[in-house]
């Protein structure tokens, strides 16, 4: 899916270049946890963006103006695996983990739109990025427009990827898709089944690391639960239902996918599938 909406919005990235060098060190105990399907050309690193709190950046190379990527809800960096290739002739790609998911760390806070925007510009501060383009996918949307309004000046252009701003109810008058599946005992065998009984829901297959970057698997490799644990799940699906407080018809629209289901809700496995 991300692979088609690459070729619809190269056109929105074109423009002026401003030529960048970015380093960071892997200075987390995070980063020696390594997810084995992690098999893309990138570096990992950690970005301390408050005390206690780092989120992970995924930096796919590439020189020239730095373009970064935004992942929907539930969803880390890897997503973009296949996706960033496409652009780094170009541009300098990297993409963020907002905090609570993936490796990034899981504070019990900072899950509002304002505190996930300082973050993405923490981390452009700590890589000494003065300006960038902003890719968002889904519920990213949002994050884009605060970004948008709040550091205009930072920031080059905004490009959404089937995004969406959950603070306004337009869209949620549109027909929406049946929830996915109960997830059964041979789904959860391994990272590849689970990749495989997500994407059938889904209508797209994402890159595998980034299914790993969010599950936790058995000596096996059998999924047995989600990183990201409820309490922060939560959080996260709060955030998103104060947008539909008023309309408890639209509170399922805040989880997009069954891999992004599985995240919230810590995982069927936990519940004894």
């Amino acid at each position: 899916m991300l692979g088609i909406l690459g070729s619809l919005v190269t056109w929105a990235l074109f423009g002026r270049n401003v030529w960048n060098t970015t380093t960071a060190s892997v200075g987390s105990a995070a980063a020696s946890n390594v997810c084995r399907c992690d098999i893309s050309g990138h570096k990992v690193s950690f970005v301390t963006v408050e005390p206690g709190v780092q989120v992970e950046v995924v930096d796919w190379g590439g020189t020239g103006q730095t373009l970064v990527s935004v992942t929907g809800l539930g969803d880390n960096a890897h997503v973009f695996d296949e996706f960033a290739y496409q652009f780094n002739d170009r541009f300098h790609v990297i993409g963020i983990t907002r905090r609570g998911f993936g490796r990034s760390s899981q504070p019990s806070h900072g899950y509002d739109v304002d505190t996930r925007a300082r973050d993405d510009f923490a981390v452009l501060d700590k890589l000494n990025i003065r300006e960038a383009v902003f890719v968002g996918h889904s519920v990213a949307g949002t994050e884009l427009n605060k970004l948008g309004a709040v550091y205009p000046d930072r920031v080059r252009k905004l490009v959404h990827l089937d995004s969406l701003d959950i603070g306004s109810d337009g869209w949620t008058t549109l027909p929406q898709p049946p929830p996915p599946p109960e997830d059964t005992a041979v789904d959860l065998e391994s990272v590849q089944r689970f990749a495989a009984a997500s994407a059938r829901p889904d209508g797209y297959r994402k890159p595998l690391a980034a299914i790993c970057n969010m599950i936790r698997t058995d000596p096996t490799g059998r999924v047995i639960g989600a990183i990201t644990p409820p309490e922060i799940s939560s959080i996260q699906s709060l955030v998103c239902r104060q947008a539909f407080a008023h309309d408890t018809n639209k509170l399922g629209n805040c989880v997009a996918s069954k891999s992004e289901s599985f995240a919230h809700d810590g995982g069927q496995a936990e519940q004894g599938i």
